[in-house]
């Protein structure tokens, strides 16, 4: 099962303007700031703002999803199976019409395997990428991208843990 944290909101787009971010999730509620929001409570990212965070999980599908609103755009993000066999994916979706946009292999599906994985969310030109940190190092990759880097990230996750 792929738990996916974000740990640091970092927004350096001003053209897109404030940045929120709505997240459902029954049992995790985020804490920003000394602050525990609660389900689909704004969380708002002015421009040049960073922001650090606990408990920001990105929802399991089924459990609940993560909205990010910015400029025009509107996105849901869930962590999920793509297939009945498949392993987790970080799935995005067009929040207005449900179209799936992008899905990145996270790590295995189940309750025998646990992979946790910290992300940075940042906003650079105009777009969200996520950041994410390694012992073999820092990348920093966007949602079309995450796939083949994260494969290798959790394998590195697992074989520590096991």
């Amino acid at each position: 099962m792929a738990m996916i944290w974000i740990t640091q909101i970092k927004h350096s787009s001003p053209a897109i303007g404030n940045v929120r971010i709505l997240q459902n999730d029954p049992t995790w509620h985020p804490v920003i700031n000394g602050h525990q929001f609660g389900q689909d409570e704004d969380i708002v990212i002015s421009p040049h703002q960073t922001l650090d965070a606990k408990f920001l999980l990105i929802p399991w599908a089924e459990s609940g999803r993560l909205n990010i609103s910015f400029g025009a755009n509107s996105l849901n993000h869930q962590v999920g199976p793509v297939s009945f066999v498949s392993a987790d994916y970080l799935r995005a979706f067009n929040a207005n019409t449900g179209e799936q946009i992008e899905a990145a292999e996270m790590g295995p599906r189940g309750v025998a395997t646990i992979c946790s994985i910290d992300v940075h969310l940042l906003f650079v030109n105009n777009r969200p990428l996520f950041q994410f940190h390694a012992s073999s190092g820092t990348g920093t990759i966007n949602l079309g991208h995450l796939a083949e880097e994260l494969v290798k990230l959790a394998a590195a996750v697992l074989a520590v843990l096991v």
